[in-house]
Order: C-alpha cells, then sequence, then structure tokens
C-alpha cells in the first residue's frame, strides 16, 4: 500500500475521532437538557428557594463566576467541555504530525509544530463559530427588537414580551431570551439577566439595548420609541455589514485558494507520483523551505484577513 494511503486513512480515523468524540460529550449533556426542560415547566408549580440554587449551581449557563475562556466558549454556542476540545486538539496535532514525520524532520522541528498547530486550528474553528453564531444573533436582533416593541405598544408588561420572543424565534435568540426569562423568574434582577445575555451572546449591538433597558428602569421614559429607533439603526449596520462582506468576498475566496493550494498540489503530486518527494526528505533545504511556507502562509492569510475585514 502506498504511502499516501496510509497517511489518508490516518487523516480519515482522525477525523471520526473527533466526531465520535463531540457525539460522546452531546450524550453525556443529555441529562442538562432534561434538566433545562424541567425548568421551563417553573410556572406550572412552586419551586422552593433551595431547590432553584441548586439547579442553577448545575447549570451551566447561571453560572456568574465564568472565567475568560468560558465565556468565550459559551459565546460559541458549542456544548462541549474543555477535556473534550483538549482530545481534539490532540487529534488535530497528530494530523499535523503526520505528514511532518513522513519527510523524516526532527522531532524538535514536527513536534512544537504539532503542539502548537493542533490547538491553533481548533481555537480558529471556535473563533469562526462564535463569530458566525455572533452574526445571526445580530441578524435576528431587529426583528426581536421589533417583536418587544408591539408587545410593549399594545400594553404588555417588558417581561411578557421577552417571553414572546422566546418562544416564536428560532436559535440562536430564542433559547438565549428564555434562559435570561429563566433567570428573572428565579428572582434575578432585569438588569442583572441581560448583562448575564450579554456576556453569553458577546454581540455588540445587543449592548445599546441592555443600555435601554437600564436607562427606562431607573429615569423612566417611553421604552417602546427607544426600542423602535434602536431596531431601525441595527437594521441599517446589518445592511451596511451585508454589503461590505459581499465586496469583499473576492478577498476572502482568494485567501481559501492560496491556502488551500500548497496542500492540495501536495497531494495530486504524491498520488500520481508517490516517489516524488522522497528523494527531498534528505535535502539540506527541506527545513528552511517549510519554515518559511508556513510563516508566508501564516502572514498573508493575517494580511488579507485585516484587508477584508472592517467594523461598522
Amino acid at each position: 500500500m502506498a504511502l499516501w494511503s496510509i497517511f489518508a486513512l490516518v487523516f480519515v480515523a482522525a477525523i471520526f475521532v473527533i466526531e465520535g468524540t463531540f457525539w460522546l460529550a452531546s450524550d453525556l449533556r443529555s441529562s442538562r437538557k432534561a434538566m433545562t426542560r424541567r425548568l421551563a415547566e417553573r410556572g406550572r408549580s412552586p419551586v422552593k428557594a433551595e431547590t432553584v440554587n441548586v439547579l442553577r449551581d448545575k447549570q451551566d449557563a447561571f453560572s456568574l463566576n465564568w472565567s475568560a475562556l468560558s465565556e468565550f466558549l459559551a459565546q460559541t454556542g458549542l456544548k462541549v467541555s474543555w477535556p473534550t476540545l483538549g482530545l481534539c486538539a490532540a487529534a488535530v496535532a497528530a494530523v499535523v504530525a503526520a505528514p511532518l514525520w513522513w519527510f523524516g524532520l526532527n522531532v524538535l522541528i514536527w513536534g512544537p509544530a504539532s503542539l502548537v498547530g493542533g490547538p491553533a486550528l481548533v481555537a480558529f474553528y471556535l473563533m469562526r463559530e462564535r463569530r458566525r453564531r455572533i452574526d445571526r444573533f445580530g441578524a435576528q436582533l431587529p426583528d426581536a427588537l421589533g417583536i418587544i416593541v408591539r408587545g410593549l405598544r399594545v400594553g404588555n408588561p417588558f417581561t411578557s414580551a421577552m417571553e414572546l420572543v422566546a418562544r416564536e424565534m428560532p436559535a440562536p435568540i430564542g433559547p438565549e431570551l428564555g434562559l435570561t426569562m429563566d433567570e428573572i423568574g428565579f428572582g434575578q434582577e432585569v438588569m442583572t439577566a441581560l448583562s448575564n445575555l450579554y456576556a453569553r451572546v458577546g454581540q455588540d449591538d445587543l449592548l445599546f439595548f441592555v443600555i435601554a433597558v437600564g436607562v427606562q428602569v431607573q429615569t423612566g421614559g417611553n421604552l417602546a420609541d427607544v426600542l423602535e429607533r434602536l431596531a431601525a439603526l441595527m437594521r441599517e449596520r446589518v445592511n451596511m455589514r451585508l454589503k461590505v462582506r459581499a465586496l469583499s468576498a473576492e478577498g476572502r475566496l482568494s485567501a481559501y485558494f492560496l491556502s488551500a493550494m500548497p496542500f492540495v498540489l501536495f497531494a495530486v503530486v504524491s498520488l500520481m507520483s508517490p516517489n516524488y518527494f522522497t528523494e527531498l526528505k534528505d535535502g539540506p533545504a527541506l527545513v528552511p523551505a517549510l519554515l518559511y511556507a508556513g510563516i508566508s502562509l501564516v502572514g498573508s492569510n493575517y494580511v488579507i484577513y485585516r484587508m477584508v475585514n472592517f467594523k461598522v
């Protein structure tokens, strides 16, 4: 069997290991989902304060002592634990180390490269998922504010309007607002619950909503008019972000293409001629060339990222 097929099988096996670990972690958290369903039924029966405190201690989402890393993980929306992420990083590190080891590089080279590459790729994936979830939340937020405004104008209290959004709107904004209403139902102050919502989501426009509600709670005023103007402003910002993203799509596509091209060429050449790269394994220029290629790839992607990402 050719070496390229062996490494292909190793790569596929690593993917299955990552996927299996993820689903295993999801199954282990099924009890927590059942707990969430029980919390949703809190209005049908009285709950003692001691029981509420126990449930809040067991539910990660109600924890107010988040570290920065835990807050970052919560903002991704992924139901994984840190040990699971550690296993995923180890599997990715093994995949990174396999081709470097096949080239015959010293352990002082492929060892640090795999130790850095595995966590870096996992961190990149988490950052991507966090950004996608924040973008989805930002796109839903103006419609959610519109529902709240209509609820306030027909005479419903603010909490009832929030519950309507939690029931009617899909993820991520629906479940997040539902969790906020659970906290308020457990006796948490409205501003504290909204601050926890902002910490769980991390969307910039959401801070304006929290501040608007805070001002209304402290000084009074017509909250419906304030939220209506805020929703119009958020819609304009969302449209501007979409325009910027459309104009910068060519740059992002170029980054994806240029980043994948070296690996695609290596795979294609190895498939067509398995012995093509064997002579390079003992060459003196192999290590400098790989270091230069890696540094250039990271640097070019950073430059392109700065060119196509704008803060609106």
